[in-house]
């Protein structure tokens, strides 16, 4: 709350609860800026709102310590790529435009930040990550979701608001249920747990056999 509270005017309770009970974790809070917030306006596109978050890995943890202030730090990626999970994902997108990389080794949850908005009347949820939306209710009571996508010549108030976010080169169907037969001969199957039938698909990758989806966020 104190770090809010450096940043924002007008905070509500239910960013206190929120911090409280999430917090150093996998949770983005947007709450209205303060007129003299020290914060450049170009972190949050000049918006007036701003974004916060207090990471819990122990290699951020003591970089923030050492700054001895806040630190803008959106993911390493190129802008609508994956976010990356490990030093090897950073390299691969933007070794030729960094001095260095901070190697903290892999992520412990493979997805983005929960982001949640908190400048309207009731909180709502503007990304769906690392804490579900039955959790962020759990704590806060109801929880809107936000629908629908931000226009690309506009600020958005959160990541990954954009009809085409996050998105792989290979293109990839959704489907409820996997097909029976690929739809052809070097398609590949992503799924939760392992799927029935196998049969005639380049390559199968199961994200976790026990359908945890912890462990499927992190790819292990």
């Amino acid at each position: 709350a104190g770090l809010l509270e450096t940043v924002t005017d007008n905070l509500p309770p239910q960013a206190v609860t929120l911090a409280d009970a999430f917090w150093p974790g996998a949770l983005t809070l947007v709450a209205p800026r303060q007129p003299q917030c020290p914060i450049s306006p170009l972190v949050s596109a000049g918006l007036d709102s701003v974004a916060v978050r207090v990471p819990d890995h122990p290699v951020a943890t003591q970089l923030i310590q050492l700054a001895d202030r806040p630190i803008a730090a959106p993911s390493a990626n190129r802008f609508g790529r994956i976010s990356p999970t490990t030093a090897a994902h950073v390299s691969g997108q933007l070794a030729e435009h960094l001095d260095g990389i901070l190697d903290g080794g892999p992520c412990r949850i493979g997805v983005e930040s929960t982001v949640v908005d908190l400048t309207g009347p009731r909180p709502r949820l503007l990304r769906h990550g690392g804490v579900t939306h039955e959790q962020l209710q759990e704590v806060v009571g109801p929880v809107e979701i936000h629908r629908g996508t931000q226009p690309v010549d506009q600020a958005a108030p959160a990541p990954g608001m954009l009809a085409r976010h996050y998105a792989p080169n290979t293109p990839i169907v959704l489907v409820t249920d996997p097909p029976i037969k690929p739809p052809g001969p070097r398609a590949g199957l992503l799924s939760l747990t392992r799927p029935g039938s196998t049969d005639g698909w380049a390559r199968i990758e199961v994200l976790s056999e026990t359908g945890d989806l912890v462990e499927a966020t992190a790819g292990f």
